[in-house]
Parts: C-alpha cells; sequence; structure tokens
C-alpha cells in the first residue's frame, strides 16, 4: 500500500470514528451512541419497554386496520380479518346499551356471510391485566351476536353488535371489562381484544394528563458535512410541509401537547456560557434568508404551543455523564420560544440509564428546570404508577412519562386509533385504581424519532381527554405542582446498551487522527472532510 493509499484510509477511519466520538462526547452534539449503534444526529433512548398489544392492529405502523387471527398472529392468506371500527358510547354507564361495531373481511376465494360475536369479562383489576387480554384475548362468556351480509371474496363490511344493558354487569364505583370480538363464517375464527371502561359513580380524584411530543431531528450527515446548498437541501426535508417535524408541529396544535424540542431545529445556536466550554459541534451555518429553520420556527412560534428545550443539537447526556465524572458546561439553552416573548422550559432527557450519578452530572452542568425519565425507569413498585412530577433524594426536579400509554402515541394510525384510543382508556382506569383518593398527573411523551400519524394520535389524546376520570391540564401545570418524595430508581445500563467502547484512550486516539485528518483538507478540499470546528 503506497503512503497516499494509507493516508487515505487513516482519513476514512478517522472521519466514521471521529463523528460517533464528537456526536457523543461533545455537548450540543448532534449525535449520540446507543445500543452500540452509532447514529450521527440525535440521542436515543436505550431502553426496551413491554410489547404493547398487538390484537386488533398491525404490527407494522403502516398497515391496514386489520388484526389477529384465532392464534393471536398477524391474519394468513385465507384467514378472515376484523378490526374495531369503534365502541359506543367508549365509556359505559348503568342503563346504557353499548354497540361494538367492527370492520370485516373476507380473505377466502368463496363468497362467505360473516357472524360477530362479542363476550365480555369480569372486571379487570390492574394495568397488567389489562395488557395481558390485549396480548392474547380470553375465551370469554358470549352476550351479543350478529350475522352480516354475504360478502364476496376480499370484499369488507361493517357489522354492529349491540351489548343488552342487562348483559353487562358494572361492579360499582368505575372499572374496565374485557370483550372479545370474534368473526366466524369466512374460514378459521378470528378473534380480538378490546375493552369497556364504565363508570357508575365518581368516586376518586382525577387524573391530571399532560402530553408531550419530541421534536429532535433526522439522521442526516449533510448538515454537518454538505455545502451551503445540500445543508439547506437537507433543512428543507427534514422541516418541510411534509416532513416528520412537521406532522409532529400539527399533532400537537390539535392537541394542546408541549413540544421538546432540540432549539437547532428552530435556527437557535447560542453561544458557549463562558470561554472554557467546549466548543459546540454544530452544523455548518445556513444564510438566514435561505435557511428553512427561520420559517420552522415562525410556525412553531405561531401554535401558541408551550415549549421545552433540549441542550442544543440534543447531545447524549447519559452517555455524556457516563464517559467522565463531570460534564463540561454546554451551551445556552434558549430561555424564550424564538419570536417570541413566550418562556420556554429548559429540560435535559437522558436517553437510557438516569442513575442519580448521572443527573447528578447534568445539573451540576447546566441546572435544567426538570429532567425527563420513564415510569419503567424511575418508579420502585412496580405495582403502582408514580405520579408525574416528583423530587428525587437530592432535591432535583423530575417529570416521569408514563411508558405504556405514550407507547400508544408511537404505534397509532388513523386506522387503528379505535383500537388502540379503546385500549389507552382502560389502561388509564386501571392506572386511576391503583391510588384513586390521590391526586396524580401523568404524562404522554413518545421516544425521540416519533414518526406521528397525527389523525391517529389526534383521537387518542382526545378519547383520553374527554375520560370522565381525566383532566387534561398543560405540562406547565404538571412541572409546577407541589412535587412528591416519591422513591426514584437507580436503574443500571439496559443489557442491550452495551458499555461505551469510547475511553478516554480511544478518544485520545481518534482526536489526533481526526486532527491529522482535518490537516489534510487543503490537499483533499473542503468537500471531504468538514472543518474540526464543526466535529469536535
Amino acid at each position: 500500500m503506497t503512503s497516499h493509499a494509507r493516508v487515505r484510509t487513516r482519513v476514512r477511519r478517522a472521519l466514521a470514528w471521529g463523528f460517533a466520538a464528537c456526536a457523543v462526547l461533545t455537548p450540543g452534539s448532534a449525535g449520540a451512541v446507543t445500543s452500540g449503534v452509532t447514529h450521527s444526529m440525535p440521542a436515543s433512548s436505550t431502553v426496551a419497554h413491554a410489547a404493547p398489544s398487538t390484537a386488533g392492529v398491525p404490527s407494522g405502523r403502516h398497515g391496514d386496520a386489520f388484526g389477529a387471527s384465532a392464534t393471536g398472529h398477524a391474519t394468513a392468506a385465507a384467514r378472515p380479518t376484523l378490526a374495531l371500527a369503534d365502541v359506543t358510547p367508549t365509556v359505559a354507564a348503568p342503563d346504557t346499551d353499548v354497540t361494538v361495531r367492527v370492520t370485516v373481511r373476507n380473505t377466502t376465494d368463496d363468497v362467505a356471510t360473516p357472524t360477530v360475536s362479542v363476550g365480555v369479562g369480569g372486571r379487570l383489576a390492574t394495568r397488567e391485566d389489562v395488557a395481558r387480554h390485549a396480548s392474547r384475548p380470553d375465551d370469554l362468556p358470549e352476550r351479543a351476536r350478529t350475522t352480516g351480509t354475504a360478502l364476496a371474496p376480499d370484499a369488507t363490511a361493517t357489522v354492529a353488535v349491540t351489548l343488552p344493558a342487562e348483559q353487562l354487569r358494572l361492579p360499582r364505583p368505575y372499572g374496565v371489562l374485557p370483550l372479545t370480538v370474534s368473526v366466524s363464517g369466512l374460514g378459521p375464527t378470528g378473534r380480538m381484544a378490546t375493552f369497556l371502561p364504565y363508570q357508575v359513580i365518581k368516586e376518586y380524584e382525577p387524573l391530571r394528563l399532560g402530553v408531550a411530543l419530541p421534536l429532535t431531528a433526522d439522521p442526516d450527515p449533510a448538515l454537518l458535512t454538505g455545502d451551503a446548498q445540500a445543508r439547506t437541501q437537507a433543512w428543507t426535508r427534514m422541516l418541510g410541509p411534509d416532513s416528520r417535524a412537521e406532522r409532529t408541529v400539527r399533532a400537537a396544535e390539535a392537541t394542546g401537547a408541549t413540544l421538546v424540542a432540540d432549539p437547532s431545529l428552530l435556527g437557535a445556536s447560542p453561544a458557549a456560557t463562558d470561554a472554557t466550554a467546549t466548543p459546540t459541534p454544530t452544523p455548518s451555518p445556513t444564510p438566514a434568508e435561505t435557511d428553512p429553520r427561520t420559517a420552522f420556527a415562525a410556525r412553531v412560534a405561531e401554535t401558541g404551543n408551550d415549549v421545552w428545550f433540549l441542550p442544543p443539537g440534543d447531545p447524549d447526556v447519559s452517555a455524556l455523564a457516563s464517559a467522565a465524572p463531570t460534564l463540561p458546561r454546554p451551551p445556552v439553552t434558549p430561555t424564550t420560544v424564538p419570536g417570541t416573548d413566550r418562556a420556554a422550559l429548559s429540560v435535559a432527557w437522558p436517553a437510557g440509564s438516569s442513575t442519580s450519578r448521572i443527573r447528578s452530572a447534568i445539573t451540576d452542568a447546566s441546572s435544567p428546570g426538570a429532567v425527563l425519565m420513564r415510569e419503567s425507569l424511575s418508579d420502585a413498585d412496580t405495582e403502582r404508577t408514580g405520579t408525574a412530577s416528583r423530587r428525587d433524594d437530592a432535591g432535583r426536579r423530575i417529570v416521569v412519562a408514563d411508558d405504556r400509554l405514550s407507547t400508544d402515541l408511537t404505534e397509532v394510525t388513523e386506522e387503528t386509533a379505535p383500537a388502540i384510543a379503546q385500549r389507552a382508556l382502560a389502561d388509564s382506569v386501571a392506572l386511576l385504581a391503583e391510588s384513586p383518593g390521590l391526586d396524580r398527573s401523568f404524562l404522554l411523551l413518545p421516544e425521540r424519532g416519533l414518526d406521528p400519524d397525527t389523525a391517529g394520535i389526534v383521537q387518542v389524546v382526545r378519547t383520553l381527554q374527554a375520560a370522565p376520570w381525566i383532566s387534561g391540564v398543560p405540562t406547565k401545570d404538571i412541572v409546577a405542582a407541589p412535587a412528591t418524595r416519591e422513591p426514584v430508581t437507580d436503574p443500571g445500563t439496559s443489557p442491550e446498551a452495551p458499555a461505551s467502547p469510547l475511553t478516554g484512550e480511544n478518544v485520545g486516539e481518534v482526536l489526533a487522527t481526526a486532527g491529522l485528518a482535518s490537516g489534510l483538507r487543503p490537499s483533499i478540499g473542503d468537500g471531504l472532510i468538514p472543518p474540526m470546528s464543526n466535529r469536535c
């Protein structure tokens, strides 16, 4: 190998490792290393959540609404399929009939007539009971059935089954009953789970519900390595009218949700707090008059929604704090929404593990208004879900998101929204029953990288907000509420997220090689190697 070839090889390796190292180790960067995978832009969680129900909903995000077969798995060819159209009313009351409507499809090769039946079980006591029935519906006593009209092959029809009030036993004061919907006559019997929440009398303190949606960057290397035109095109793809970011803003606008935003997406690139702070490898500047972030910032401002700001660039603060005993001071997070005088809360959102040491390092470096955590990573009592607003043993403000209900917003599509909304209602009433006499709040916050179906999210959130045991509130009310001293556990690193290979020795070697690559820019050209100031 010639000396020039060896240099080119080292340059390629430096670029591959240098971007990962700078992204993880430099506050304000736009990168993360999680679960052994290098991402060139935003931090992402390493937390593995319990798999949500696939009964009655497709396994993929962009499928239709047709659901589980008799075995509970995805429906195969020549098996009938069914999907929930709606349950009316969504919350039952005494002496009131309930109608369950489902859409069925004849996937056989013959004309066939469907018969739909609904079984009703006894009151479910816990959130685990709800999850168990959702994942594999039980055989339940049949309470009503309806025979539909003949269907040609691959034809669909909506069949309504009415449950008479006298067939529904609603134990006081409130609760949720499991329903199993079955279709026969179209081949093997198909089955799906749904739920019937109910209220007989109000004997509880309503749950206060806040909703927040993540607004973070897509991984696009052009933002770091491209010229001005390529960067503008990358921002346009990320923030344009058909983008994931725009759909997130539309969903927030329709539901009143708070946006948990990387300020870099709004063109905010504040200076570091002091001269000794580590430089921020933000993408190279784009002229303001052509910068799509300017228009997007105005779009966010006009919604009037509250905004919580992450550190600029949304660095993986958990990985940073794990790699060093102290964090360098990050750039200043904006205190107002750009273009307005509306205050914006600064938050830290560690991806994955958030032990007391990590929270301490984050708080010492940046003093966020709150640290966001997951319920599955913070609740010591697995049988009782704590309230959203807390303080840990050191007095730090912690805001805890509910994993299970948040996952519903990640999964939902417009087609599956009726089934997921009914399941979310069932989960919420089981959540209420854990501590009905306490004033509690809960927060919905899907993971970073949310690719939202706006209509689906709106239907689920509005269904929850309309429940009699839920009071929808702005997230700022949750943060401002008196924080409880509920225990916040210290989770270990998830087995799926191995320790970072970026040790001090490795980092030094990466930076030295990256410096060599930067020195070669005059000979190789600006298109291949971005300046060191853009990376480290």
